[in-house]
């Protein structure tokens, strides 16, 4: 078995009661060979690799206190959506809270909110926490020469001067569209290609790699293996597109093994 998603769907306990840590699931890959014995967070590796399960559909349970299960029937799966649906409330409130923030304070650097100026920025923010934080951002930013004030000052008769540059009501959003060939060929130079790895052997740890890569920096993709298969970048058409590199690569290899192998006679 190449495939570590599946090698982990393999050894998670049924039920809850059952349930493992991550760090027991991250020992027994290490032991199956699925992630290296030198790798500095085998957890983080099981996170991502029970969040790839998760996006396309596969019911992995995790709880905080108890650890990783499948769940033995849909009231078992029913029970721990509940109690999932109560961390995403704590997550999601705030977030929408400060996405308030964020529109309300754009808003008032672009000078309007809603159909009138406001007079005071932030003015959703109860005190003392609005003069707070308001003077907190207003001291830090008022000793770095040459910085304007993030809240913009306010004319005669309501006017707004234009915010500065950088700091302005709008913050356009930056999307990094991945070049999956160019990333695969940025790649393959570190692939530890073996003698008796597979083509399917390659194409299993190039799409690991990959996932790795398109979930980090610059990209941030929330779900990079559906991202992947969305976009016809699947195992078999990774392995296709790296076909001739591998039988290169597997000849050579073998081709200095047998030149080894003749120095060694006597």
């Amino acid at each position: 078995m190449t495939n570590p998603q599946l090698a982990l769907l393999q050894i998670i306990p049924v039920g809850r009661d059952n349930a493992i840590t991550g760090r027991d699931l991250a020992q027994q890959l290490i032991k199956a060979g699925y992630i290296p014995s030198t790798h500095r967070d085998p957890t983080r590796v099981v996170r991502a690799l029970v969040h790839d399960l998760r996006a396309v559909g596969v019911p992995v349970c995790a709880d905080s206190n108890d650890g990783f299960y499948l769940p033995a029937s849909p009231q078992e799966l029913r029970e721990y959506l509940g109690r999932l649906g109560h961390r995403v409330k704590e997550v999601v409130e705030p977030f929408r809270a400060l996405k308030t923030t964020y529109l309300e304070w754009s808003s008032y650097t672009a000078g309007q909110t809603s159909t009138t100026p406001e007079s005071e920025p932030l003015a959703h923010i109860p005190e003392p926490y609005r003069q707070a934080y308001i003077r907190r951002i207003s001291d830090t930013t008022s000793q770095t020469p040459n910085t304007p004030s993030p809240f913009t000052e306010r004319g005669q008769g309501g006017e707004v001067q234009p915010a500065a540059e950088g700091q302005g009501a709008r913050v356009e959003a930056q999307t990094n569209i991945p070049d999956v060939p160019r990333l695969i060929q940025s790649i393959l130079p570190r692939m530890p290609v073996k003698r008796n790895w597979t083509l399917d052997s390659a194409a299993t740890w190039l799409q690991m790699e990959l996932v790795q890569s398109l979930r980090g920096k610059p990209y941030y993709i929330y779900t990079p293996l559906a991202y992947l298969n969305r976009e016809g970048w699947n195992k078999g058409a990774i392995a296709a597109h790296i076909k001739d590199w591998f039988t290169s690569r597997l000849r050579e290899l073998k081709s200095q093994s047998s030149i080894f192998a003749q120095e060694e006679q006597p």
